[in-house]
């Protein structure tokens, strides 16, 4: 799988990666899928974790898809 993205992500990601914020992918996609996406975009070391909602059968548009990226940014146990 080739994930095009905008020219300017992957600058501004490292950028806020080196300023000490922890990165996150709320993903509803298969764990191959999502490790593929970050594998094929050059992202793959720059977020700290690839998110699963997809098991959940929640969903991006719902609200509560988020709620796995806000529970792992907020706990201070996670490296980051």
């Amino acid at each position: 799988m080739k994930i095009n993205g905008y020219s300017d992500v992957p600058e501004t990601l490292q950028t806020l990666k080196r300023r000490g914020f922890r990165l996150a992918i709320p993903s509803s996609r298969s764990p191959a899928m999502r490790e593929g996406a970050a594998k094929s975009s050059g992202l793959q070391n720059v977020f700290d974790r690839l998110l699963p909602v997809g098991e959940a059968r929640i969903y991006k548009l719902d609200p509560r898809a988020c709620r796995p990226a806000e529970a792992f940014l907020q706990d201070t146990r996670c490296p980051g």
